[in-house]
């Protein structure tokens, strides 16, 4: 008898343990497993940081393919660098960064109390370009900092940013994405068999049937990517960052002038698939034609076009994450559903829609021009922070 009585009080000891337990993994009341879900995968996107790790992730198609929320694997992703063929490391042998579970993703607090605009009437795909330079795109490669090593590049970068304006951990993964690209590709990362070929036909002898003119010459050198230098050139006087995590009514398009540290905070509106509530925050995110949401990743800025919303600037995705926003016509325009005051924007196709009163200002800033490779790099991300 005594031995039955002490086996049912250890019985109710483990389940009560187990109760507790689970407790500890349920989510917050009054929100979904799957909210939570989200909520946990956004810590870990808007915690990424420049690491080593040698393994390899999924591909990140599978989780949009099933219809579920990536915010947190997307900026996980993006955060991590991926280039654009979906290989860690980049094309250097770099190792993508090891998210960390440092910062916790603070509760959504509830939509402000301010007018919301209208969406974009427009559809996504309207305004499809020519297809991605995917052989300039592969030329961006992951970072693989050490400890010491980040630290001593964003020692570089201290005047960055003086105010704090700019979410700090989207920051560092910003700059030392643009910084480890900076000096591998404008400091004479060559392709030696064309250059060795550039250089043996312009050393023929003027008026010989093997010298080439000045306008070949120059075409090989392209190329080769041996322009401006020697060294593949891009855009290296401003970078971008756009935090996710906050409201759309907030100044969340952070243009970052690399020469004086200046920092200027515009208003941005996201995909009306990141946010089908309309409530003002992303909470997903795809890389999917016809999903109409926002993507995350590292972007490089392209050429101009006059489109439906006037002097637009297309982009080319540099992560697996954003790889197809060309092709989705997802690129930088100005309309009249976004203003620089504390409204809430109407929701775009996918596009980063500005103002039309600032637009043509930051394309101005921000574009590839005739002289260079390419554009500038833009980092959408998820800070964590609301």
């Amino acid at each position: 008898m005594r031995i039955a009585y002490y086996a049912v009080l250890s019985l109710f000891a483990a389940s009560a343990a187990y109760a507790e337990n689970a407790a500890d993994f349920r989510p917050p009341q009054g929100q979904s497993a799957q909210q939570e879900d989200s909520r946990l995968g956004t810590a870990i996107g808007g915690a990424a940081q420049i690491g080593n790790t040698d393994s390899e992730p999924a591909p990140p198609s599978r989780a949009d393919d099933a219809g579920v929320s990536v915010s947190g694997l997307g900026a996980a992703l993006s955060g991590a660098g991926f280039d654009q063929g979906g290989s860690v490391g980049g094309r250097d042998g770099g190792s993508p960064p090891q998210a960390s579970m440092s910062e916790a993703q603070e509760e959504q607090p509830p939509r402000p109390d301010v007018d919301i605009l209208p969406d974009d009437p427009d559809k996504e795909g309207s305004e499809k370009g020519p297809p991605n330079n995917s052989e300039l795109l592969k030329k961006f490669a992951v970072p693989n900092y050490s400890g010491a090593e980040k630290k001593k590049v964003l020692a570089k970068y201290s005047k960055i940013d003086a105010k704090k304006a700019v979410p700090q951990n989207l920051l560092e993964q910003t700059l030392l994405y643009y910084n480890h690209n900076k000096e591998r590709l404008t400091s004479g990362a060559k392709d030696s068999g064309a250059k060795d070929s550039a250089e043996k036909d312009s050393a023929a002898k003027p008026g010989s049937a093997t010298a080439p003119d000045t306008t070949q010459a120059g075409d090989i050198l392209k190329k080769a990517g041996q322009i401006s230098g020697g060294g593949f050139s891009f855009n290296t006087d401003y970078v971008t960052v756009v935090d996710f995590t906050k409201h759309s009514s907030k100044a969340r398009f952070f243009i970052i002038d690399m020469k004086s540290g200046a920092v200027k905070a515009l208003h941005v509106a996201h995909g009306s698939g990141s946010d089908p509530g309309n409530t003002g925050y992303a909470t997903k995110f795809s890389n999917q034609d016809g999903s109409h949401m926002s993507s995350l990743g590292f972007y490089l800025t392209g050429e101009t076009y006059t489109g439906n919303h006037g002097r637009s600037m297309r982009l080319d995705g540099l992560s697996p994450t954003n790889s197809n926003v060309r092709a989705r016509a997802v690129v930088v325009h100005g309309s009249s559903y976004v203003q620089e005051a504390s409204v809430q924007p109407g929701r775009s196709w996918g596009c980063l829609a500005l103002s039309d009163k600032v637009v043509q200002g930051v394309i101005d800033k921000l574009k590839k021009d005739d002289k260079k490779n390419g554009g500038s790099i833009i980092y959408a991300g998820q800070s964590g922070k609301y």
